[in-house]
């Protein structure tokens, strides 16, 4: 669906979704002179097919990946079902697998267990299963290899606390949103290469690397700590990408195709079934404005972008690298469409139209096109 606005600016109506449609340039007058080319705009207005959620079949885990010899940690448990039942947090040793905690789920599927690190360096292998009870059939985690560690000299070992406590946002008055998080284990390793496309659906446009990419956050309708797993998304793209991005406060402004903040790239934000895509289920939508340019690369920088994620949609916080999925899931994809991917084919690849338990990392499609639209083309 396309249309052309008072200004001759081109809008093409598409969402988060299957970008399965055609950019064609705006039609002039015919003049003498050369016409300046329109900018394109992405919005999320009457979308097909936005960003949605697929449970999982499988239980979501949690767990550090590195820690210290002689301490404990905790392994935080999500079932696909939001129901009471017993979990048991599993070792893998020599002739099987040994329960080595228990728990019981609350009446939200979610559970805590304490692990123990031991007294020897090295790799251990751990897994959750809830047993069966009925009427519902035994599920199993994928497995967790977390590292024992030697604390370094001076360094006495210290247990992390087993209750956890609730998670503030960071101070924006810090600099802590500049950061560069890089590629987690096994990120890159799903799919095929060539498994990305552009969010133009062909046409060309990367952010300008030289230049600091400044994003703007509305709290409202977000979660408790849901700024600081955006701030991570964000984090996560800079370590793909190698674009560098920089928090700059919040605002009140509701993000959408054309809402610009005076000082900021992007806006991000939060909605509800206000918004047609959210009726039908969607978890989040996203954009960006492109302007033309020439001798370059690329036939248009993108100058501003836009996420809107819906707030009454339900998953687990924060980022896990197997079971449901999660918000921080949903934040990475949603940025990877401002910085200007759009949707993949394979549903191992993090790009693909649904956030499931199959794509908790950047597939090989997904890191491939976050490097053709980063830092290594150079300056616009």
């Amino acid at each position: 669906m396309h249309q052309i606005d008072g200004s001759g600016r081109f809008t093409s109506l598409v969402g988060v979704a299957l970008l399965a449609f055609t950019v064609h340039v705006a039609g002039l007058t015919p003049s003498t002179t050369q016409p300046e080319a329109a900018p394109i705009t992405t919005t999320w207005v009457d979308a097909p097919a936005p960003l949605r959620a697929r449970a999982a079949k499988q239980v979501s885990v949690q767990t550090p990946p590195r820690v210290l010899v002689g301490t404990r940690f905790r392994v935080r448990v999500q079932l696909p079902t939001a129901v009471r039942r017993p979990v048991q947090l599993q070792e893998r040793r020599a002739g099987g697998w040994k329960v080595v905690a228990t728990a019981r789920t609350s009446k939200k599927g979610r559970a805590t267990l304490s692990g123990n690190a031991g007294v020897k360096p090295g790799h251990r292998t751990f897994r959750v299963r809830a047993p069966k009870a009925r009427p519902w059939p035994a599920l199993t985690s994928v497995k967790q290899v977390v590292e024992v560690q030697e604390p370094m000299l001076g360094e006495p070992p210290v247990d992390e606390p087993t209750s956890p406590g609730p998670t503030p946002d960071p101070d924006p008055t810090e600099d802590l949103f500049d950061a560069v998080e890089p590629l987690a284990a096994g990120a890159g390793l799903l799919g095929s290469l060539t498994d990305w496309r552009w969010l133009h659906d062909g046409v060309t446009g990367r952010w300008d690397p030289c230049l600091v990419i400044r994003w703007r956050y509305n709290p409202t309708g977000g979660y408790a700590g849901s700024l600081a797993d955006v701030s991570r998304a964000f984090a996560r793209v800079a370590g793909a990408t190698g674009l560098r991005f920089k928090y700059v406060g919040t605002t009140e402004l509701v993000p959408a195709s054309g809402v610009r903040a005076p000082d900021a790239d992007v806006v991000v934000g939060w909605a509800g079934t206000e918004v047609a895509a959210f009726q039908r289920g969607a978890v989040g939508l996203g954009g960006n404005t492109m302007y033309p340019i020439s001798g370059r690369d690329v036939a248009y920088e993108v100058a501003h972008g836009f996420i809107l994620f819906n707030r009454t949609a339900r998953l687990p916080l924060g980022f896990a690298a197997s079971g449901n999925p999660t918000w921080g899931q949903a934040m990475t994809h949603e940025v990877l469409h401002v910085v200007g991917l759009g949707h993949a084919q394979g549903a191992e690849q993090l790009m693909a139209p649904t956030v499931s338990w199959r794509n908790h990392l950047m597939g090989a499609g997904d890191l491939a096109g976050a490097i053709r639209l980063g830092a290594v083309r150079g300056c616009l």
